[in-house]
């Protein structure tokens, strides 16, 4: 098992499901892996006052539809920033990443619907 924290800096997100989560993970566990453990224990606290659209942390940052298993959507900053290029690839134990979500609806890409995010993802996750 590694430790693994995540830390997110954006208050409309932040202020719904918390600013920082810590969390134990499989050895081979990757981003994705831990985002989707985020959003496990998250669920409830879904959606977000003033953004609705929004389902999951996973849903506001992640577009199932990019290239090989999806990507991070343009908005979205993620240090360390190689994990931005390769979030399926194994964390190290002891990681911490900012998520840094941008809420700017104008400069946001089209959001995916919800239903048909989780189809994408149910075939991604494959």
């Amino acid at each position: 098992m590694k430790k693994f924290k995540l830390m997110i800096l954006n208050y409309a997100p932040r202020k719904a499901i918390g600013e920082e989560f810590t969390l134990s993970l499989y050895d081979d566990a990757s981003l994705i892996d831990a985002l989707k453990e985020i959003d496990n224990r998250t669920k409830d606290k879904f959606p977000i006052e003033n953004y609705p659209e929004y389902k999951s942390l996973l849903h506001i940052i992640w577009n199932p539809k990019g290239p090989k298993r999806g990507r991070f959507y343009k908005n979205i900053g993620i240090h360390p920033f190689y994990l931005r290029q390769d979030p399926w690839s194994k964390l190290p134990d002891n990681l911490t990443v900012q998520l840094i979500t941008g809420f700017c609806k104008s400069e946001a890409e089209p959001l995916i619907p919800y239903e048909k995010f989780l189809e994408k993802m149910k075939k991604t996750l494959k």
